[in-house]
């Protein structure tokens, strides 16, 4: 390389330093090229060789020993937690073979509009959510479901994909059963629909979500299917028509999902006129209806059903006749106005009750006696009279998340609410039985133990996001007793039986929470040392 004099900084070069000094960067820009092809020269062999490296390592790796029955393991458990059949084949070529020869993970298909009306959102979303049915019923599916979407061409603005991609996903599942859901039909293209029905004989599943627009779908043949979720504004014509294909063609329904969200009036005679009606095992029914339309409407016979979810609707309980039903859920909305009143009637065969936002309001009649009830669980229930409502003599397991106050508890309405709960003299009686207790987001600071005496019996005590009772401490201690009560020595101290205490998220408003496990243990460390407890995830602020 040519050498050159450094130029002084302080005056201007002259004719023969310009010169040079163009030659030198001639040179220079020369020496960089050179520099830069030898070094994308160096970054491309670089890349080979990883490659190479990449492909020796994948082939030695453990995962290629992995027998057959471990790789489609690993697949059905990656779906299980919301993954797709579809994804999972881009993994490797192993996975890929196991994936694509378990039919049964490709049984959850999903037909949707590319483009679908702004007021379905909604609609959508609780399908994805909370009604999918599965081949364990009306729950979340167990394998991801394959999403139909793309351009055919309609011209209205809706699109759909193929029907020959709809084809291969059904000739995947060939000789298994199907979940199919079909949202807003009437803007999926015509073919696709034509095409789903050509393999109704596989379906177990089947969920549509109807638009205001009238649609009926085609007669299909429905040997196989077990489950049937509708969701319309009303129930218009075109529910009709389904339900009268189910009628015909679907021997073997169990389980439906009747969701009628804007409908005033709900006639429930006319729907139990089908003849699956009586042999359905699971019932969930949703309308906007907030009463019967003929207060002297016959009772309904349900002589199989064993699962009823009521979405607002308790009401209806006093026109059916459910002599099996082992499951209840009534649901109310999170608004005072549409929390939903618990009705004076209950079919007594019941053994698991689920309430959420409902109101335990005055009525005439004595308490309703659940002979057999063993769980019982509230979720936000408004808590507005002392009446008794229920006797549970065999009530075990018992879960309360949250509570709700009016003006009748104007001091410390969490010890009133409690007592009117627990005391063994409020809403809820004969709680002798019960073993575990969880409470959630429940403020115990200002309740006392004594609160608690109703539940004599009590075993296990979970609590998550609550605050200790004040008191806690001397009643693990045995220091607190009822006073002038002629029951026994367990009667008269609260928590005596007690085993184990388990508090998560533990706060106080009066003292740290790390204070309070203190306290708590060593009590139990010197009067309770069998008493197994545990605090995890204590708030430190």
């Amino acid at each position: 390389m040519t050498t050159w004099a450094e130029p002084h900084p302080r005056r201007l070069p002259s004719l023969e330093e310009t010169r040079q000094s163009k030659d030198h960067v001639s040179h220079l820009d020369t020496e960089i090229e050179e520099l830069t092809s030898q070094i994308c020269a160096l970054q491309l062999r670089v890349a080979q060789l990883e490659q190479e490296r990449a492909q020796r390592i994948s082939f030695i790796a453990p995962f290629r020993r992995l027998p057959e029955e471990i790789l489609a393991r690993i697949a059905e458990l990656c779906i299980e937690s919301g993954g797709s059949p579809t994804v999972l084949n881009r993994v490797c070529s192993s996975l890929r073979t196991a994936v694509n020869g378990m039919k049964e993970l490709w049984g959850t298909i999903h037909i949707v509009p590319f483009r679908v009306d702004p007021t379905h959102h909604e609609r959508v979303k609780e399908v994805e959510n909370q009604g999918r049915m599965s081949r364990r019923g009306l729950t979340r599916p167990a394998s991801g479901p394959q999403n139909i979407g793309g351009r055919s061409g309609r011209k209205d603005g809706n699109f759909c994909i193929s029907a020959e991609h709809l084809q291969v996903l059904f000739e995947r599942s060939k000789f298994t059963s199907v979940d199919l859901s079909i949202i807003q039909p009437d803007a999926v293209d015509d073919e696709l629909i034509q095409m789903a029905a050509s393999y109704s004989d596989t379906f177990r599943s089947l969920a549509i979500v109807l638009s205001p627009t009238r649609f009926y779908i085609p007669i299909l043949e429905l040997p196989l299917l077990e489950n049937l979720q509708i969701h319309s504004s009303n129930l218009n014509s075109s529910v009709r028509h389904i339900l009268r294909i189910m009628d015909d063609k679907a021997p073997k329904l169990h389980n439906l999902c009747l969701e009628l969200h804007s409908g005033h009036d709900f006639p429930l005679t006319e729907v139990a006129r089908y003849q699956f009606y009586y042999r359905l095992r699971s019932l969930y029914l949703a309308t906007g209806s907030k009463g019967p339309s003929d207060p002297s409407a016959p009772v309904v016979d349900l002589p199989e059903l064993e699962t009823l979810t009521l979405i607002g609707k308790p009401w209806i309980l006093a026109y059916m006749t459910l002599p099996n039903l082992s499951f209840l859920a009534i649901l109310g909305g999170t608004k005072k106005r549409n929390q939903r009143v618990v009705p004076p009637y209950f079919p007594i065969s019941i053994k698991r009750l689920h309430l959420d936002h409902v109101r335990f309001t005055t009525f005439a009649s004595d308490a309703v006696l659940l002979p057999n009830l063993t769980h019982l669980d509230l979720r936000y229930p408004s808590i507005e009279v002392l009446d008794s409502h229920f006797r549970m003599p065999a009530l075990e397991t018992m879960r309360m998340d949250s509570i709700t106050y009016n003006g009748l508890f104007r001091s410390s309405p969490e010890q009133s609410a409690l007592s009117a709960l627990f005391n063994g003299e409020g809403v809820l009686r004969d709680l002798y039985s019960l073993r575990r207790l969880l409470l959630e987001e429940i403020h115990l600071e200002t309740t006392s133990c004594m609160t608690f005496k109703g539940i004599p019996m009590l075993r296990e005590w979970e609590l998550r996001g609550c605050s200790l009772p004040h008191d806690l401490a001397e009643a693990l201690a045995g220091k607190l007793r009822e006073q002038d009560s002629g029951a026994g020595e367990v009667a008269k101290r609260p928590l005596a039986l007690l085993e184990s205490l388990y508090v998560k998220k533990c706060w106080s408003m009066s003292d740290t929470a790390g204070n309070v496990e203190e306290k708590i243990k060593s009590t139990i460390a010197q009067f309770r040392p069998s008493l197994k407890v545990l605090f995890t995830e204590n708030q430190t602020e």
